[in-house]
């Protein structure tokens, strides 16, 4: 869908199974995880969000951050709020956001990837189950994820 069927009313494409960058110039590999791991704690730095709170954590499924934050971008997260646990492996070059249960604080079967791919340079963002590994259907707005990524990016090649 163009941007001008989406300024005409229409809704703007989704993720769906998930978004990979065009391959990256400019910035290292370091760079890069390094600004993929800002995001963790300044989310606000790339995502339309207010409210965040984070802190470090030690639990059952090991070291984490977990985080609260309102949504205020577009689509149909909406003004609702995102409580996630969030880990971080360098040497996959991953980080899983993993959703809680609104009513239980539990982790659900769902978690939003960023990864760094290497080898063309890109940056991936899917959704998939936490058990299985499959991807989901992600029904957030395409846009805000490109945004995101391009933030990513610019600010590792300053």
């Amino acid at each position: 869908m163009s941007a001008a069927s989406t300024a005409r009313g229409g809704a703007p494409p989704l993720v769906g199974l998930g978004y990979v960058s065009e391959p990256i110039s400019g910035a290292t590999a370091e760079a890069l995880w390094q600004e993929m791991c800002v995001k963790i704690k300044r989310p606000q730095d790339f995502l339309p969000v207010i409210n965040v709170l984070c802190e470090d954590r030690d639990g059952a499924t090991g070291l984490h951050v977990w985080r609260t934050m309102d949504f205020t971008g577009p689509g149909p997260m909406h003004g609702k709020t995102i409580v996630e646990h969030i880990y971080a492996d360098e040497t996959a070059g991953e980080i899983r956001f993993v959703v809680q249960n609104d009513s239980t604080g539990s982790e659900t079967d769902t978690e939003v990837v960023n990864v760094l791919l290497r080898d063309p340079l890109r940056i991936e963002y899917c959704m998939r189950s936490v058990a299985s590994k499959e991807r989901k259907d992600w029904k957030a707005p395409l846009p805000s994820c490109v945004i995101a990524i391009n933030l990513t990016i610019q600010k590792a090649q300053q």
